[in-house]
Protein backbone atom coordinates (compact mmCIF):
# COMPACT_ATOMS: atom_id res chain seq x y z
CA UNK A 1 0.00 0.00 0.00
CA UNK A 2 1.08 3.64 -0.74
CA UNK A 3 -0.40 6.36 1.03
CA UNK A 4 -0.48 9.09 -1.54
CA UNK A 5 1.03 12.86 -1.02
CA UNK A 6 -1.34 15.06 0.63
CA UNK A 7 -4.01 12.88 1.19
CA UNK A 8 -5.39 11.01 3.74
CA UNK A 9 -6.35 7.72 3.44
CA UNK A 10 -7.33 4.99 5.72
CA UNK A 11 -6.95 0.80 5.79
CA UNK A 12 -9.01 -1.55 7.97
CA UNK A 13 -7.83 -5.31 7.88
CA UNK A 14 -9.90 -7.79 10.08
CA UNK A 15 -9.47 -11.12 9.73
CA UNK A 16 -10.82 -14.55 11.39
CA UNK A 17 -8.71 -17.20 11.16
CA UNK A 18 -9.71 -21.21 11.81
CA UNK A 19 -6.80 -23.13 10.35
CA UNK A 20 -3.32 -21.60 9.19
CA UNK A 21 -2.28 -17.99 7.84
CA UNK A 22 0.49 -16.64 6.46
CA UNK A 23 0.07 -12.27 6.12
CA UNK A 24 3.05 -11.29 4.65
CA UNK A 25 2.12 -8.17 2.98
CA UNK A 26 4.64 -5.82 0.92
CA UNK A 27 5.73 -2.88 3.36
CA UNK A 28 3.55 0.40 3.35
CA UNK A 29 5.73 3.83 1.82
CA UNK A 30 4.05 6.43 3.78
CA UNK A 31 5.01 9.77 1.45
CA UNK A 32 5.49 13.11 3.02
CA UNK A 33 2.65 15.13 3.87
CA UNK A 34 0.74 12.24 4.27
CA UNK A 35 -2.47 11.41 6.73
CA UNK A 36 -2.94 7.59 7.00
CA UNK A 37 -4.63 5.36 9.55
CA UNK A 38 -4.07 1.58 9.46
CA UNK A 39 -6.39 -0.79 11.60
CA UNK A 40 -5.08 -4.80 11.18
CA UNK A 41 -7.73 -6.84 13.66
CA UNK A 42 -6.71 -10.57 13.86
CA UNK A 43 -8.89 -13.31 15.57
CA UNK A 44 -7.48 -16.60 15.65
CA UNK A 45 -9.57 -19.47 17.03
CA UNK A 46 -7.38 -21.94 19.09
CA UNK A 47 -6.28 -24.78 16.29
CA UNK A 48 -5.27 -21.45 14.47
CA UNK A 49 -1.67 -20.98 13.67
CA UNK A 50 0.01 -18.23 12.58
CA UNK A 51 2.96 -16.30 10.61
CA UNK A 52 2.38 -12.47 10.23
CA UNK A 53 4.55 -9.58 9.38
CA UNK A 54 4.10 -5.60 8.41
CA UNK A 55 6.67 -3.19 7.33
CA UNK A 56 6.09 0.80 7.50
CA UNK A 57 8.76 2.78 5.76
CA UNK A 58 8.16 6.87 6.12
CA UNK A 59 9.55 8.86 3.00
CA UNK A 60 10.38 7.73 -0.32
CA UNK A 61 14.24 6.88 0.69
CA UNK A 62 14.94 6.30 -2.63
CA UNK A 63 14.43 9.73 -3.88
CA UNK A 64 15.78 11.25 -0.95
CA UNK A 65 12.31 12.37 0.41
CA UNK A 66 12.11 12.35 4.25
CA UNK A 67 8.58 12.12 6.61
CA UNK A 68 8.89 15.64 7.82
CA UNK A 69 5.24 16.60 7.66
CA UNK A 70 1.87 14.37 7.85
CA UNK A 71 0.79 11.68 10.39
CA UNK A 72 0.70 8.49 10.24
CA UNK A 73 -0.95 6.22 12.97
CA UNK A 74 -1.29 2.14 12.97
CA UNK A 75 -3.35 -0.30 15.27
CA UNK A 76 -2.00 -3.93 15.20
CA UNK A 77 -4.82 -6.26 17.37
CA UNK A 78 -4.13 -10.03 17.57
CA UNK A 79 -7.11 -11.90 19.44
CA UNK A 80 -7.55 -15.52 20.90
CA UNK A 81 -11.25 -16.55 20.31
CA UNK A 82 -12.12 -13.04 20.78
CA UNK A 83 -9.88 -12.04 23.89
CA UNK A 84 -7.67 -9.16 23.01
CA UNK A 85 -4.12 -11.13 23.61
CA UNK A 86 -1.83 -8.21 21.76
CA UNK A 87 -2.26 -4.88 20.47
CA UNK A 88 0.91 -2.98 19.22
CA UNK A 89 -0.01 0.83 18.20
CA UNK A 90 2.31 3.62 16.43
CA UNK A 91 1.73 6.99 15.84
CA UNK A 92 3.84 9.52 13.95
CA UNK A 93 3.89 12.99 12.87
CA UNK A 94 6.68 14.44 10.71
CA UNK A 95 7.36 16.84 13.42
CA UNK A 96 8.04 13.51 16.40
CA UNK A 97 11.11 13.70 18.28
CA UNK A 98 10.44 10.26 18.35
CA UNK A 99 11.70 9.62 14.60
CA UNK A 100 15.34 10.67 16.24
CA UNK A 101 15.38 9.47 19.67
CA UNK A 102 17.11 6.08 20.54
CA UNK A 103 13.61 4.77 22.21
CA UNK A 104 11.59 5.94 18.51
CA UNK A 105 13.11 5.02 15.43
CA UNK A 106 16.74 6.58 15.91
CA UNK A 107 17.26 8.83 12.81
CA UNK A 108 16.06 5.06 10.92
CA UNK A 109 12.93 5.55 7.99
CA UNK A 110 11.77 1.59 8.90
CA UNK A 111 9.99 -0.25 11.26
CA UNK A 112 9.29 -4.17 10.87
CA UNK A 113 6.76 -5.79 12.91
CA UNK A 114 6.76 -9.98 13.05
CA UNK A 115 4.78 -12.20 14.91
CA UNK A 116 4.18 -16.17 15.24
CA UNK A 117 1.30 -17.61 16.75
CA UNK A 118 1.47 -21.32 17.27
CA UNK A 119 -1.79 -23.86 18.14
CA UNK A 120 -3.17 -23.24 21.30
CA UNK A 121 -1.67 -25.78 23.69
CA UNK A 122 1.81 -25.20 22.20
CA UNK A 123 3.90 -23.25 23.27
CA UNK A 124 7.43 -21.54 22.66
CA UNK A 125 9.58 -23.28 24.80
CA UNK A 126 12.60 -21.03 26.20
CA UNK A 127 15.27 -22.78 24.46
CA UNK A 128 13.47 -22.12 21.00
CA UNK A 129 13.23 -18.82 21.76
CA UNK A 130 17.05 -18.33 22.42
CA UNK A 131 17.93 -19.98 18.74
CA UNK A 132 15.92 -17.74 17.26
CA UNK A 133 16.99 -15.30 18.92
CA UNK A 134 20.44 -16.35 17.95
CA UNK A 135 20.27 -17.38 14.34
CA UNK A 136 18.39 -13.87 13.76
CA UNK A 137 19.66 -11.12 15.90
CA UNK A 138 18.40 -8.62 13.80
CA UNK A 139 15.01 -8.49 15.31
CA UNK A 140 14.23 -7.84 19.31
CA UNK A 141 12.07 -11.14 20.19
CA UNK A 142 9.63 -11.40 22.64
CA UNK A 143 7.62 -14.01 23.97
CA UNK A 144 4.34 -12.38 25.11
CA UNK A 145 2.57 -15.76 25.74
CA UNK A 146 3.14 -19.30 25.15
CA UNK A 147 1.84 -19.24 21.85
CA UNK A 148 2.79 -15.78 20.42
CA UNK A 149 6.45 -14.66 19.90
CA UNK A 150 7.12 -10.75 18.27
CA UNK A 151 10.38 -9.59 17.26
CA UNK A 152 10.54 -5.89 16.18
CA UNK A 153 13.23 -3.71 13.86
CA UNK A 154 13.92 -0.59 12.58
CA UNK A 155 16.49 0.30 9.92
CA UNK A 156 16.78 0.79 5.91
CA UNK A 157 14.21 -0.66 4.16
CA UNK A 158 15.68 -3.15 2.11
CA UNK A 159 17.73 -4.45 5.40
CA UNK A 160 14.16 -4.56 7.43
CA UNK A 161 12.84 -6.98 4.40
CA UNK A 162 15.78 -9.38 4.53
CA UNK A 163 15.55 -10.19 7.96
CA UNK A 164 12.16 -10.80 7.80
CA UNK A 165 12.67 -13.04 5.20
CA UNK A 166 15.47 -14.98 7.23
CA UNK A 167 12.93 -15.10 10.53
CA UNK A 168 9.93 -16.20 8.14
CA UNK A 169 12.70 -19.16 6.77
CA UNK A 170 13.23 -20.30 10.67
CA UNK A 171 9.79 -19.93 11.86
CA UNK A 172 7.61 -21.70 9.00
CA UNK A 173 9.12 -25.40 10.04
CA UNK A 174 8.33 -24.74 13.25
CA UNK A 175 4.92 -22.87 13.34
CA UNK A 176 3.15 -24.41 10.18
CA UNK A 177 5.22 -27.60 10.05
CA UNK A 178 6.24 -27.08 6.34
CA UNK A 179 9.64 -26.45 4.92
CA UNK A 180 10.68 -23.28 4.14
CA UNK A 181 10.18 -22.70 0.76
CA UNK A 182 10.99 -19.50 -1.56
CA UNK A 183 7.03 -18.03 -1.92
CA UNK A 184 5.93 -17.15 -5.87
CA UNK A 185 5.24 -14.17 -5.52
CA UNK A 186 8.25 -12.47 -3.73
CA UNK A 187 10.17 -13.64 -7.73
CA UNK A 188 7.58 -10.98 -9.25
Amino acid sequence: MVWIKQHSAAQSIELTVHGDLEWLPQEAIIFNQSLGNSLIKVNLAPESRMIGWDGIVFGRTASGETFSSGHFSQSICLSFEGQLEWEERLSLSGVDPAQDSAVGLAGNPAVSTLWAVLREGDQWAEEEQNEIRRQCPELAWTALSSRLLVGRQRGMSRALQQARLKAWTILRPRVMNRPALSLRIWAT
